[in-house]
């Protein structure tokens, strides 16, 4: 019998076989691996393996298999040698990656077990967007550290949400209070991802999603509703489908955004259009049709596109409600992203649509993190797996994060979703029961002492508690975003003070079992910090509800007695400092006043109430 289990990988891999021994390795020897090792090798077969040097270790060599599988990889351990072979130079990266992790594994023993590892992916697209343009943009620091952990998951692409976070030379005016990355900022993070075998893509929303755009002029008299579009925060925005002046001002955008990727592939968006035909293109839906305005919209886009060459993403919730349209979608060059973000979204219908259809596709399932506070854990599972199941036929799995109404999470709750995603995505059978707490405490958050993965995923099902499920958010963000609605809106149906209570006792269990931030590492720390923050807006949120519900009538925040709201705002408002602290910990200052601003917007409620 061994005297040792098999270790926690992420992905699991597909094929582990522990062999007896082990491997002496240099305490140091995880952060030690470089990726550029993996294009060194110039060949396959004997003559081309190239051996690295690693002093105080075992002896490295790597090497092209072309037998093994696209991606994949063979990692033989074995006491003072380890091989990696790889199908290609992306497969011997891979393996380095799992190398990677054993090493971080044996850190403190200075070990790894004798071993070997033939592991390949099910999708070759495991993709993950970050959404940049809600109000946070990581500092440069914490996105490499962010996309190099992506890259130890074996994420080969990665998407940056934009709607106005780049900077635009000649459009200051829409940017100027974001922290916008820049063109200078994009072609070193294309070069890391490059590096990491990521392919970075390019992203800009072209039709809905255009509100911080709208807002100004000269952008505003190109939108579907321009008077409305002047309201901040009202919703979704959207340029007129039939303004010929759009698609000019949409190709100077791409000539100055593209040129800083190499990818020659391009995310126009195109999504949740609400807008559409209830303003100036309100006689041309009538005449033609909603769907078929949208079609023509999007040929345009995509002939500016195809005329920069590249290949056009777009996401899929508009044309899968005119399926009588798919044939007529230019077959080539072209990607749709299917999203949905509940455990019960549609993914094999619309999978088997587009199958039918021919056209490329990739299913995007989401992290469950916004407009939550502490995550929805049990939805994100289910729609994560609901994704990876119905991926077959297509291009691949990107999985999402977002930032509605502030982008009020802080960044430890959207490893969940990118690390069950990228697992998945990697090898389904393999990964579908994975110890996500424990991969996630060795790989992604590393405590020193305690755990943190499982305190978060517990936290993350205390919305259960409640008895109310709402899409896309949980009771606890609804409370601190709407305080204009009633407690009876019937959008909180089921919403009860034994459900908060409940939920209330599930949120300090949970952190009674999180690792404390003073025995941890910085990057640990830091985690621990914002997720007990996130966990006391929750509380927060619940100890409002209950007020209100006492309250009676409505349920109403101005029929809470006036000593009660001012607790509440007494409470409140440390906790938009300690948002603002920890905000500025990972992220620029852009678009922290609109995120805190929503808060204070609720410490006006009480105080005025």
């Amino acid at each position: 019998m061994k005297e040792y289990r098999e270790p926690i990988l992420l992905p699991r891999p597909r094929g582990v076989v522990l062999r007896d021994g082990w491997c002496d390795i240099p305490a140091d020897l995880a952060g030690r691996i470089d990726p550029a090792w993996a294009r060194r090798v110039k060949g396959g077969g004997a003559a081309g393996r190239v051996a690295i040097v690693l002093d105080g270790g075992p002896g490295l060599s790597l090497g092209i298999d072309e037998t093994a599988r696209p991606q994949g990889y063979r990692l033989e351990v074995a006491p003072g040698a380890i091989s990696v072979a790889g199908h290609d130079h992306s497969g011997i990266f891979y393996g380095l990656m799992t190398l990677r992790q054993l090493a971080r594994l044996g850190r403190e023993t200075g070990r790894i077990p004798a071993v070997v590892i033939e592991d390949w992916p099910d999708l070759a697209v495991r993709g993950a967007m970050l959404d940049v343009s809600r109000d946070r943009v990581p500092t440069m620091e914490r996105l490499l550290e962010t996309i190099d952990t992506l890259a130890g998951l074996k994420v080969n692409q990665i998407q940056l949400y934009m709607e106005h976070a780049f900077a635009y030379e000649r459009h200051q005016i829409v940017w100027q209070d974001a922290s916008p990355l820049t063109a200078k900022e994009i072609r070193i993070i294309d070069a890391f991802c490059h590096d990491r075998f990521i392919e970075l893509i390019p992203n800009q929303n072209s039709f809905g999603h255009m509100e911080r755009w709208l807002l100004h002029d000269p952008y505003n008299e190109l939108a579907e509703l321009p008077d409305k579009a002047r309201e901040k925060f009202a919703g979704s925005r959207s340029l007129c489908p039939i303004d010929d002046r759009v698609f000019p001002f949409l190709e100077e955008l791409y000539d100055e955004l593209l040129p800083n990727f190499a990818s020659r592939r391009f995310n126009v968006g195109l999504d949740e259009t609400f807008d559409l035909g209830k303003g100036r293109s309100r006689e041309a839906c009538e005449r033609l049709g909603s769907g078929r305005v949208y079609l023509e919209y999007l040929k345009k886009v995509y002939e500016l596109v195809r005329r920069r060459g590249h290949r056009m993403q777009f996401w899929a919730d508009i044309i899968l409600n005119y399926p009588e349209l798919l044939p007529e979608l230019p077959h080539e060059w072209i990607t749709v992203l299917i999203w949905g973000y509940e455990a019960n979204h549609p993914f094999d219908e619309q999978c088997r649509r587009l199958r039918q259809s021919g056209l490329p596709f990739c299913v995007s399932p989401g992290t469950s993190s916004w407009n939550a506070l502490i995550g929805r854990t049990a939805n994100m599972r289910a729609n994560v797996l609901g994704a990876a199941r119905a991926a077959e036929g297509s291009m691949g799995l990107l999985m999402t994060d977002w930032g509605d109404n502030g982008h009020w999470q802080h960044p430890p709750s959207m490893w969940p979703g990118f690390a069950l995603g990228a697992a998945v995505a990697w090898s389904l059978q393999a990964n579908e029961n994975i110890d996500l707490a424990a991969a996630l405490d060795a790989h992604v958050f590393e405590p020193k002492s305690g755990h943190i993965a499982a305190a978060l995923l517990d936290l993350g099902d205390a919305y259960l508690d409640t008895g109310v499920l709402i899409p896309n958010a949980t009771i606890f963000g609804q409370l601190l975003i709407y305080p204009e609605r009633p407690i009876s809106d019937e959008r909180w149906s089921g919403l009860s003070a034994i459900g908060l209570e409940a939920a209330m006792h599930h949120i300090e269990q949970a952190l009674h079992g999180l690792a404390p931030a003073a025995m941890q590492p910085p990057a640990a720390a830091l985690a621990v910090e914002q997720i007990r923050h996130n966990a006391a807006m929750a509380l927060h949120a619940c100890r409002q509800g209950l007020a209100r519900i006492a309250a009676g009538k409505d349920g109403r925040i101005e029929d809470v007695p006036a000593a009660a709201r001012a607790r509440l705002a007494g409470e409140l408002e440390p906790l938009i400092e300690e948002h603002r602290r920890l905000w500025l910990a990972d992220s620029r200052p852009g678009g922290l006043a609109d995120s805190a601003g929503r808060l204070e917007k609720l410490v006006s409620c009480y105080r005025l109430a």
